[in-house]
């Protein structure tokens, strides 16, 4: 009891010495606290009319580049005009207006379409109007690539306030970059008024938004928007006569003027995407009239405090006599998590002893199957085959569980080691790729080509946490998508964060099962799930080692439409290398033309992300007219229209290069088209464009020759990779090991003689750099000439010469392709034991055939 009271004295001296600290200090207090204020509501206001502006500009530069085919030719199609720019504008509530007009003075009005060879579809009242001499239409053609302009004013027919906008069409393709025209566009208003009238953060505020002219465009008192206050009009003579020019210098300012004498506080935030001024205005008195009343609450609060702190006593008592009931409460929790680890124990044993069964009796079938013959029943490939699943099912159930009481006993470790994260992406993309070869489910990726390359933490942990989640959407989606996302923030001067989002389209979760949906052994909704097979415990090691890492697992989902699980997880980097860079991406213009929405949905934004630009077409007859053209490096093209497409190019000797967007299993007649695999992220995109060729032509996809006699050695980390890269040899027959990591391969090395070595750049443990440089510090020639080649999923320029460097004979890209891989044979294979052959075609599926 006493130290209850001593207790209750210490809360009462603190409360007492609070409300004096505030007292004194309330006039300073309310001053910053209006200043945070502001400044943050200001840093709002700014961001959203900036991203606003830069909407307009990537609209209009995006018109801009779609038009450049449209006009360039010696006849202009006008309604193909027409349809482009309502496409264009479609679904825009805030254009008014979006039209392109010629540089020629009155050689059309300003219409939906103006050009110099055929008439506009509508005309104004007015057909005399010369746009040329429009202030926005000069300033754009005086400046090509960048938006002009003009505004605000109200518009006569709408009666609503709006902006126009110029940016020259420019025939970058050609080059003497003729400008073929100007898009011009008008623009309501009436989302950015909105945004500042609706500032009422604090009552007393008034906030003004000034363009660079000074003229006032909106302003959240509606007494000063009927221009009959004298306040507004003395701070319009403030900004527009004395103070414009220096304020649209300072990015932030802060001053205070004295009117009619009244001091009133200013601050202001330069625009620069739109050349405006946002500006908030307070009056000083208003501040301190607040924080009297804050004096005043302050008081109340004190006194409420020192009645509180005295029932809380008498609280206290009653709690302590509530002891013996609590104990008795904890006595039951403990029963029942008793309970609840027996539950536990007994589905496990359930989980275990259903693949141990198929096991067992597979096993006795297997030692029947030579005595059955001409009975029915399995034969020995079909009980190896089950056996083979079932003990796979069966380690992953132990490795679950082995997970679990690792983390839960603290003795988990993370081993925070330095790895790239393109390796990890590609590691990820292709075992999720061969797990839903057998299902219609499309794989999307959508990765920043911004994230940073090298990165510090425990890649083998996350590599399992987007396995888990991954695994997890393709066991409950049986059509539709897969989709994983992938960005980051930086966070400090060698930190970043990494978000990835898993979205399906699967069956979802319902809205009861979600609170208990990372628990151990959750599995939900059992009916409609009884042939899933898993252990339950995937999510709930995802969880845990989210947390271990200080990052963070959400999930929201709508019952029979799908889930999304989003992951943050913190990491190092170093440098300033990034995923993905496309070299010269000013010099590659794509055209894309695809039937699946999402997959050409995909792919256009991964292109956008890597700087490329790209045209997206819809039609098949478009695309394949825009392609005749000749006005672009690449053509992405879906598999029902790739023949045609082909046919087009080598008829017309056009220098445009196919490439094929294919799912994992697909084939085709032609191998001459090189596959992008999907889904098509950022990396393998990145590295199917740097590596293209100026001449066009079929690309060597046929294998010459056989080495039966030669031996090659697969070092790689991840079993499905070198199951795929198995695969693509197999062509040649040659006797081909495996194996997982640095340290085995240098043994085998020892003990066996090969004609060239396939390493894997980015291993845990010895990675491939320190594996060739331990293989070539042996003693013997053999040890120094040994053909060794690095795979690597990044293509960068300079990859090359750092692999050189390192001791490496030569170096092969992920995703591998067949042609570069057959190049690489030519070269390293020995004269001697080749055995050439005719007319000898790989075959297998897209997968295998063309990428690893």
């Amino acid at each position: 009891m006493r130290r209850l009271v001593i207790t209750i004295g210490i809360i009462l001296m603190l409360s007492m010495m609070q409300a004096l600290y505030f007292v004194f200090n309330v006039r300073s207090l309310a001053y910053d606290h209006i200043l945070s204020n502001t400044t943050e509501n200001a840093s709002f206001l700014t961001d959203s009319i900036s991203r606003q502006f830069k909407a307009w500009n990537s609209l209009a530069e995006d018109t801009a580049v779609g038009l450049v085919p449209l006009l360039s030719g010696n006849a202009v199609d006008a309604a193909s005009v027409k349809k482009y720019l309502v496409a264009m504008a479609e679904n825009k509530d805030d254009v008014a207006a979006l039209y392109v007009g010629s540089t020629v003075p009155r050689a059309a009005a300003a219409g939906y379409l103006i050009a110099d060879n055929f008439s506009p579809d509508s005309l104004p009242d007015n057909p005399d109007t010369d746009h040329t001499t429009w202030e926005y239409f000069i300033r754009a053609m005086e400046k090509p690539g960048s938006p002009a302009y003009y505004g605000p004013y109200f518009d006569l027919l709408s009666g609503k306030l709006m902006i126009s906008l110029g940016y020259a069409v420019r025939n970058t393709a050609e080059k003497d970059g003729k400008i073929l025209g100007c898009v011009m566009i008008d623009v309501f208003l009436e989302h950015l008024v909105d945004i500042i009238n609706r500032d009422t953060t604090i009552a007393f505020r008034n906030t003004y938004l000034i363009t660079g002219t000074g003229e006032f465009v909106s302003d959240t008192n509606a007494v000063h928007r009927q221009g009959a206050d004298i306040t507004y009009v003395a701070m319009k003579d403030f900004f527009i006569e004395k103070n414009l020019e220096a304020y649209r210098e300072a990015v932030l300012k802060e001053t205070v003027f004295s009117h009619l004498g009244e001091d009133i506080f200013i601050y202001s935030a330069y625009i620069p995407a739109a050349d405006w001024i946002l500006v908030s205005t307070i009056p000083t008195k208003s501040i301190f009239a607040d924080a009297n009343r804050r004096i005043i609450r302050n008081s109340i609060t004190c006194a409420l405090t020192v009645i509180v702190t005295v029932g809380l006593a008498f609280v206290m008592m009653r709690i302590i006599k509530r002891d013996r009931a609590d104990l008795v409460r904890m006595k039951e929790s403990a029963e029942a998590a008793s309970r609840s680890k027996s539950d536990f124990l007994a589905r496990m044993s359930h989980e275990i002893r259903t693949p141990l069964n198929a096991i067992i009796g597979m096993s006795e079938l297997a030692l029947q199957a030579g005595e059955n013959q001409g009975r029915a029943g399995p034969d020995l490939p079909e009980c190896l085959a089950v056996i083979r699943q079932s003990g796979s099912n069966l380690l992953s159930i132990i490795n679950d569980i082995l997970d679990i009481a690792k983390i839960e006993s603290a003795n988990f470790q993370l081993m925070v080691v330095p790895y790239r994260f393109s390796s990890l992406l590609n590691n990820v993309v292709n075992v999720i790729r061969v797990r839903l070869h057998d299902k219609p489910v499309l794989f999307l990726a959508d990765i920043d080509a911004h994230i940073p390359e090298n990165l510090r933490g425990d890649e083998v942990r996350i590599r399992q946490i987007l396995f888990n989640l991954l695994s997890n959407a393709v066991k409950y989606t049986d059509d539709g998508f897969i989709r994983l996302t992938a960005s980051c923030f930086v966070t400090g001067p060698d930190n970043v964060t990494l978000k990835f989002a898993v979205a399906d389209s699967g069956i979802g979760i319902r809205e009861e099962d979600k609170e208990a949906l990372f628990g151990n052994f959750t599995r939900f909704d059992m009916e409609r799930n009884r042939a899933v097979e898993g252990s339950g415990l995937g999510l709930a090691i995802t969880k845990l080692l989210c947390d271990e890492m200080g990052g963070t697992l959400a999930v929201s989902s709508e019952y029979g439409k799908g889930s999304v699980f989003t992951v943050t997880l913190p990491q190092h980097y170093a440098g300033d290398e990034v995923a993905a860079v496309v070299e010269n991406p000013d010099e590659k213009h794509v055209v894309l033309y695809d039937e699946r929405p999402l997959y050409g949905d995909s792919v256009c934004a991964t292109l956008r992300n890597l700087g490329v630009a790209v045209t997206r077409l819809n039609n098949a007859e478009d695309f394949l007219s825009a392609l005749e053209t000749g006005s672009f490096s690449f053509a992405f093209v879906s598999p029902g229209l790739a023949e045609q497409a082909l046919a087009l190019v080598r008829d017309k000797k056009l220098d445009t290069r196919l490439v094929l967007p294919a799912n994992s299993g697909e084939t085709f007649s032609s191998l001459s088209i090189p596959v992008l695999l999907m889904p098509a992220h950022a990396v393998s995109t990145a590295n199917l464009l740097n590596d293209a060729k100026t001449e066009q032509g079929a690309r060597q996809t046929r294998v010459r020759f056989t080495a039966p006699d030669a031996r090659a050695l697969i070092v790689d980390d991840l079993m499905t990779n070198l199951i795929v890269a198995q695969g693509l040899l197999s062509a040649y027959r040659l006797r081909v090991d495996i194996c997982d990591s640095g340290s085995s391969a240098v043994s085998k090395v020892k003990d066996r003689r090969y004609d060239r070595v396939f390493m894997d750049h980015m291993m845990p443990g010895m990675d491939g750099v320190e594996t060739t440089a331990a293989i070539r510090n042996m003693e013997g020639e053999y040890f120094k000439q040994l053909p060794i080649i690095a795979l690597t999923a990044n293509a960068l320029s300079g990859m090359r010469e750092m692999f050189l460097s390192k001791g490496f004979n030569d170096y092969l890209a992920k995703p591998i392709e067949l042609a570069k891989l057959n190049a690489l044979m030519e070269k390293w294979v020995p004269k001697e034991k080749r055995r050439m052959v005719e007319d000898t075609v790989t075959t297998g599926n897209a997968s295998e055939g063309s990428h690893y």
